[in-house]
């Protein structure tokens, strides 16, 4: 079975229905992706992913990873354009330059930081780091909690963990149906 696409309403009107499967039941998954324009309705996270990358379902599971790996990077790339573009002067007054670069730089390579200090969150893919590289992780300053809210992390290691570490970084909502 595939997910199920449809475009999302504008702004001001209604949700569209939910699509059912078949048998009349409601799928199990929703994500709202491409700007939250369009929603993809599934039972498994690989069918999800699957709309996000072209030819999914057809891979084995180097390949699928390679491809989480590289939507995680593109991913990155937004989550942090975008988190820099609403910074106002007060959040971006504190940086240092080599700070700003950080925030500003290339995604070919994941920055090399020991520690991440200003509150304005860093977008990181855990894949470029140890123990999957020789990289060690940035240390938060801020927080010394699993998730400190300087660090934003994408997980493409498990297919259902990218999801949810997609949708925490506002990439896409993902949104799991409750079953009784």
């Amino acid at each position: 079975m595939s997910a199920v696409v449809i475009q999302n309403s504008r702004q001001g009107q209604p949700p569209p229905p939910a699509p059912r499967r078949e048998d009349g039941g409601l799928y199990l998954y929703s994500m709202f992706f491409d700007g939250f324009e369009s929603i993809a309705f599934a039972d498994k996270p690989e069918e999800l992913l699957a709309v996000l990358i072209l030819g999914y379902d057809e891979m084995d599971d180097a390949g699928r990873l390679e491809h989480r790996i590289r939507l995680a990077i593109r991913a990155q790339v937004v989550v942090q354009a975008y988190i820099n573009a609403d910074l106002d002067a007060e959040d971006a007054e504190p940086l240092t330059e080599e700070e700003r670069a950080i925030l500003h730089g290339p995604r070919h390579e994941q920055p090399r930081v020991d520690s991440w200090d200003p509150q304005v969150p860093l977008v990181l893919v855990e894949t470029g780091y140890a123990p999957y590289t020789d990289i060690d992780q940035p240390i938060p300053g801020i927080a010394d909690v699993q998730d400190p809210p300087n660090l934003i992390w994408l997980r493409p290691i498990d297919e259902y963990g990218f999801l949810e570490s997609l949708h925490q970084a506002g990439f896409i909502a993902l949104h799991e149906a409750v079953t009784t």
